[in-house]
């Protein structure tokens, strides 16, 4: 994007918006394997928060997963797989929050709609994290207006992870 406060709300693992990849490995996911990256793994000394796992249709060699994770963690889903002893072939970010990665071109871009900035915008203003005692709980927070709705619509632009 060329908005980086826009971003920074997006991808800061703060905000804990869901972030969906599809990877696709070398052979076949084992079912302990699986269960692994659902319950999380440790990473540099610290367990990651569960994430959402499942098979996906595999068009060419090796199997494709879909994770999602709400952490931003440095090439967390890269060091996930690796982990529970998976090699990954393609990693592709399909997805951050509700917004779905488009059919565009790597290296292309096109501007978000404005609908688009609105929905991703009340997910994060929609949400705000508090810190219990013994564990993390969600509380619903009141959505904080749009400050600006003429400011300059924020592109999406796609790449290679």
């Amino acid at each position: 994007t060329n908005d980086g406060d826009f971003a920074l709300k997006k991808t800061h693992p703060n905000h804990e918006i869901w972030k969906t990849y599809e990877v696709q490995i070398e052979g076949a996911i084992k079912p302990e394997q699986l269960a692994k990256l659902m319950e999380g793994v440790e990473l540099d000394g610290e367990m990651t928060a569960p994430a959402m796992v499942q098979e996906l249709p595999a068009v060419t060699k090796g199997d494709v997963i879909e994770i999602r994770i709400r952490e931003g963690r440095n090439r967390q889903v890269r060091r996930m797989f690796e982990e529970v002893g998976l090699n990954i072939l393609r990693l592709k970010r399909s997805a951050i929050g509700s917004l779905r990665a488009p059919a565009l071109r790597g290296g292309t871009w096109r501007y978000l709609t404005q609908q688009e900035v609105d929905k991703w915008l009340s997910e994060c203003e929609g949400r705000k994290k508090t810190k219990d005692a013994k564990d993390q709980k969600e509380t619903p927070a009141a959505p904080a207006a749009v400050k600006d709705k003429k400011r300059a619509r924020p592109k999406l632009k796609l790449g290679k992870i």
